[in-house]
Parts: structure tokens; sequence; C-alpha cells
């Protein structure tokens, strides 16, 4: 937009405008937008070079900022970058500037704490009546002031340097080592040992390499025996008390035993004392182990005994070494035993255990003899007696009951008095004659009656089919209602086993010129066995009207001997 000045409008306001006016230079719509910006960066460069040495942080930041407005090498660039250098400059001036009054705030801070420690600590060494707190601090600041890096204390040492320093540190630990020493001599003189022990120590914890060192660890090692034997005198004093105390615990008292076996002594006297002790503590661990031993035993004994393993009670007592206390236990069992097997017997017999009661009884037989009785040996045969006589009842009436070779041949093998041995073998040898592989001959069949129901009629023709084959026929029998007959037929002898299953068949009719009646048919099909005593066949006519009821049985079956009821003595 060509040049520009500066108008003033009023005492305050300035204005900005071409100089030339009339007539004004020609500009593109853009070139006024141009013109502001660049006027709003001469302004900022300006604000820029009047602060920038106000704040040295803010400097940079801004000038960093504002140098990217201008071109690279024009005027303003190299302002600003001057600006910047010079920013830089006063930092790094105040930053030295504050380095340096922080170093010298440090020295003369140390100077200081120095120049007090020193005056306090001297006042420490040339007061004869200072503590022994006060000379140890005052060695141990002496010590460090002595150890400190060369740039510590540089104008401390103006003062007080280090010759001084260690001058006086000398002169401290000698008198210090004095001031420590001196009670211990007096402690010897006064043949106070305790006292001389501790302060030795003390002083050995200080000097370790001082001048009385070596006579301090002789007192030192002399108190420590003298400490020693105290605490050794001390610990079986202990061990004597708490043997009182716990006198009833085992493991108490092995506690104390281990401890007293560990103490090393080497005076003849404690010596003593300690095998007294030995002597006193494993007696009484002995009886409190011999009666712990007698308890367990004594519970043991006595679960058995609940358990009714009697056998096994008396065994443990014949196992174990005799004393007073088994010898009276014993003495019991052999009055108490016979009882609680007697009551478990008679239990075992109501409830029919009677092999229960056959050990419990043959177990008493077993006992060691010290723990059996004549009374009790003849009680026991007693009860085995009665045991013999119920078992040998109860096989019988199982015998009885169910009539079967297992019963009957387990009463014979397992019955005590074979009371009934005879009516049992003959009942087995029927048993033998009727048995499965037995083959009985001489056997018949036989209708004895039919009871008619709905039947009347003269000459009427019965047949009777054994296994399909006609064994029995009879045509003169006369039929009238709720009447029966007399023996109708018997068959031919056959031969059968007693399981062998046959078939029976019985027909009823009267024959006519014209046509036969047909009064009733019946079959039935069982064992030999289950036939032999009887068996009643409903006769039904074609119509399924019962007409009678027909009778079979088998002659020549061996008949079942009779079981009498049991004997007893």
């Amino acid at each position: 937009m060509g040049n520009h000045s500066c108008v003033q409008f009023d005492k305050d306001k300035f204005v900005e405008r071409p100089k030339q006016v009339d007539p004004l230079n020609a500009f593109g719509l853009e070139d006024a937008f141009i013109w502001v910006a660049q006027q709003r960066d001469a302004i900022d460069l300006q604000n820029y070079q009047e602060q920038a040495s106000q704040n040295i942080q803010k400097c940079r930041q801004t000038g960093l900022a504002l140098l990217n407005r201008f071109p690279k090498g024009s005027e303003q660039a190299k302002q600003i970058n001057t600006l910047l250098q010079k920013c830089q400059k006063s930092k790094k001036v105040r930053t030295l500037y504050t380095l340096i009054a922080i170093i010298s705030l440090c020295f003369m801070g140390e100077t200081t704490i120095d120049l007090v420690n020193y005056r306090q600590h001297k006042v420490y060494v040339n007061n004869p009546h200072a503590t022994h707190k006060q000379l140890s601090q005052s060695e141990k600041w002496l010590t460090q002031y002595l150890a400190d890096p060369y740039f510590r204390h540089l104008i401390s040492k103006i003062f007080f340097s280090p010759e001084k320093a260690q001058t006086l540190l000398k002169n401290l630990q000698a008198h210090r080592e004095k001031f420590l020493w001196v009670p211990v001599d007096k402690a010897l003189k006064e043949k106070n040992f305790q006292a001389a022990f501790r302060l030795a120590s003390e002083y050995l914890e200080y000097y370790p390499y001082g001048q009385h060192a070596q006579k301090a660890q002789d007192i030192k090692r002399r108190g420590e025996m003298i400490q020693q034997q105290q605490e050794r005198k001390n610990t079986l004093r202990q061990i004597a008390r708490e043997m009182q105390q716990h006198k009833q615990n085992a493991d108490k008292m092995r506690d104390l035993l281990k401890k007293l076996l560990n103490i090393q002594v080497e005076q003849p006297e404690m010596r003593d004392e300690q095998l007294r002790l030995e002597e006193a503590i494993s007696n009484q661990l002995q009886k409190l182990e011999t009666q712990q031993q007698w308890e367990e035993f004594r519970k043991e004994y006595e679960q058995k005994i609940q358990a009714g393993d009697f056998l096994a009670a008396a065994q443990s007592l014949d196992n174990r070494q005799a004393d007073a206390r088994l010898k009276d236990l014993k003495e019991t069992f052999k009055t108490v035993v016979i009882q609680e097997i007697e009551q478990k017997v008679r239990q075992a017999l109501k409830e029919k255990n009677f092999k229960l009661a056959d050990k419990l009884l043959n177990e008493y037989a077993e006992f060691p003899l010290e723990l059996q009785t004549a009374e009790a040996k003849l009680k026991a045969a007693a009860l085995q007696h009665q045991v013999d006589k119920w078992q040998d009842r109860a096989l019988y009436e199982a015998a009885r009951q169910h009539r079967e070779a297992k019963h009957i041949l387990r009463y014979l093998q397992e019955a005590p008095l074979q009371t009934m041995a005879k009516e049992v073998s003959v009942y087995k040898a029927y048993l033998d004659t009727i048995g499965p592989k037995a083959i009985l001959n001489q056997l018949q069949l036989k209708l004895t009656q039919i009871r008619w129901e709905n039947v009347d009629d003269y000459d009427n023709i019965v047949r009777v089919f054994l296994n399909g084959k006609q064994v029995i026929y009879n045509d003169e029998v006369d039929a009238k209602p709720n009447t029966s007959t007399g023996v109708i037929g018997i068959s031919p002898f056959f031969t059968a086993k007693s399981d062998l299953l046959i078939s029976i068949e019985i027909s009823v009719i009267n024959e006519d010129i014209f046509f036969n009646d047909d009064y009733g048919q019946g079959t039935v099909k069982k064992q030999v066995s289950e036939l032999a005593k009887g068996y009643a066949v409903a006769l039904r006519n074609s119509y399924k009207i019962k007409t009678g009821t027909a009778f079979v049985e088998i002659e020549g079956y061996p008949e079942a001997p009779v079981l009498p009821a049991w004997r007893g003595e």
C-alpha cells in the first residue's frame, strides 16, 4: 500500500495512513490484510524487545515463537536471535550467581556449625567433671572432622587446623581411657569383681587395643567364668524347683532331664548336685512312665473286656510282667470274667446265637491255668451243657419243621448231644428211599372215590390214563347227586422216581344206543411225591360244568416216619 505515516487526531490518538492519499495508490483486496498482519508482527517485535530482559524463561519461549513469523535472514529475525542470545547469557550468569550463593551459604553454615561444635567439645575436653557420654560425643565429632573429605571444613580449618584437631583428639582419648579405667581399678581394690567385670567390658568396647586392654581382657574372662558358674548354679536351682512343681508331668520331666544333661560343670560340688538331680529326675520319670504304661495297659484291658474279647484280655494279663497291681487285677479278672461270660452266654442263647455261646466257653477253656478257678470251670461246664441242650433242640426243631435233607443232615452232623439221633436217622433213611436218584417199585395208582354233584345215572364208565396209558377201567359206577362212590379201581404195579412228573387223565361217560353222555373229565400233572398222599381232580363236562371231584393217590409210596417232640434229659 506504499509508505505510511502516523497522524495525530486527538491528544492521545494516533492513526496510521498512507502518505500518498490523493491520488491513493492502487491495492488489491488481500493487501489490506497483509498490511495488518505485518503491523501486528512489528508491534509484537517491539514489545518483545522492551520486555525481553524482564523474564528470561518467557524471553526464550516468546522469541522462538516470534522467530517463526519472520523470514530467515531478515532484519527482524536477526534482532530476535540477538535477543535470544542475550537471554541465554543472562540465564547462565544468574545460574552461576545462584550456585555461588548456595555454596557460600553451605560453607558459612558448615563453618558456623563447626565453630559451635568446636567450642562445645573443647569445653568437654577441658572439663575434668565431663560425663562419659559428653566425652564420647566429643571423640565422635573430632574423629568425623578428621575423616571428612578435603573439601569439607575449608573455612573452619583456618581457625581449627587438622593438626590441632588431631592433638585434641589424642588428649581426649587419653582422658577418656583414663576416665573408663579408673572405675575398674577402684572396683578391683574394693574386690567388687562383678562391677569390675562390667566396667572392664565397657572399657574394651571403646578401647579394644588401649593401654589397659590386656588386663581388661583378663578381668573379663574371669568375670565371664564366674558369671557362667553362677548361671549354672541358678539353672540347677531352677531345675530342682521345677522338678518339685512338675513331679507328675512326664513330658516336663523329660525336658528337665535333657536340660540337666546339657549343662557342663567343672566344680566337684556342682557336679555332685547335677548327679543327684539326674538320679532324682530319672527315678521320678521311670515311675511316671511305669504308671503311664500301666494306665495304657489297663485302658486296653478294659476295652477288651467291654468288647467281650475275654481271651485277648487273659493273654494280655498273662504276658505282662508281674507286679502287685497286676496280681490284684488277675484276682479280680478270675472273679469277674466268668460272670461276664455267663451273662453273654445267656444273652446269646436268647438270640439263638449258639456259635457265640460256644466261642465264649471254648475261649475260657484256652485261658492260662493261672486265670481259671475250679468253681468257674464247673460253671463253664454247666453253661456248656446248657448250650448243647439248646443247640441240640434248635437243630432238631428245624429238622422236624422243614423235614428236608439239609436240616436232617445238619442235626446228625452238628447236634452236640444227638438226643434224637435215632429218630432223625430213621427219617434220613426215608429221605434216602424217596431221594431223586432212588427208584420206587411196586407203585400203584388208585382212584379212591368220586364225589358227584350234578350227575344221576347208572352203569357209568370210568377210565383212568397214566401217562396216556389206560390203567383203570370200571363200567359199573353209579352216580347220584351229592353222593360218593367207593374205590373205583387200582392200576397195575409200575416203577418211578419220587420226582418223576406223571400225567393222570380221568373221564366219565355213559354209553347209550344212540349217543354217549359226558359226565366229566379231569387232568392233573404232578410229581409222584406230590400224589402220594392223595390229590383231588375236578371233573367238568364239555360245557365246563363241574360234575364232581375225583380223588387219586399212589399206593406203595413209602410213608414218612414220625418225628416226635424233642426229649431232653
